[in-house]
């Protein structure tokens, strides 16, 4: 978990540098929101099979919403 969230912290902290997207506080501080959003589609698909939105419609509102703020 921690890998991955530092990966992903380098990630957003490169697009900031290249102006591709603005960060709002830390790069791990975004990267621990993205890890705590990605785990909970995860928990909301596997102990919700009615959910009214499936885990890729999830995701792909999580990218939007990330790139766009």
């Amino acid at each position: 978990y921690g890998m991955f969230r530092g990966l992903i912290a380098d990630i957003i902290e490169r697009g900031a540098r290249k102006g591709s997207f603005r960060v709002e506080g830390s790069s791990e501080l975004e990267a621990a929101l993205v890890m705590a959003s990605m785990a909970g589609i995860l928990v909301n698909q596997f102990l919700n099979e009615k959910a009214p939105y499936d885990s890729r419609t999830l995701l792909d509102h999580l990218k939007t919403a990330t790139l766009t703020r």
